[in-house]
């Protein structure tokens, strides 16, 4: 009897990168941001994890995937209004898809400027 034998292999490719976009990051105070992080292709898709100084904001973040060759590219949207208690934290992603492993985006600080009130106390 002849048999035929299909079998499936399934293998993790660990996420070497995640990349944070824009590299300067510059808003002035009320303004929306709009930051993306985007892993490297990997099996199986990697979680995204956002931190402002530390803390966890990835609440305000929505994520989508895109499958390349049987691996999976995670994308990241961070969005949300900075204030000027903002300036100076730092933001980042990090990104992970194997246990004990973790990969970091490079930190990047936010960089808030206040609006300019221009008065006119000539008249005064």
């Amino acid at each position: 009897m002849n048999s035929l034998l299909n079998v499936l292999f399934v293998y993790a490719v660990p996420v070497t990168a995640a990349t944070l976009t824009p590299t300067l990051i510059i808003f002035t105070a009320g303004q929306k941001m709009n930051l993306t992080c985007t892993t490297s292709a990997s099996n199986p898709q990697a979680n995204i994890t956002w931190y402002k100084s530390s803390v966890d904001i990835t609440s305000q973040s929505t994520f989508s995937t895109q499958r390349e060759g049987g691996l999976t590219r995670t994308i990241s949207s961070l969005q949300g209004r900075v204030v000027k208690e903002d300036n100076g934290k730092q933001l980042y992603c990090i990104a992970s898809n194997t246990p004990n492993k973790t990969i970091t985006s490079i930190v990047q600080t936010l960089n808030v400027m206040c609006k300019c009130i221009v008065c006119d106390l000539t008249n005064v």
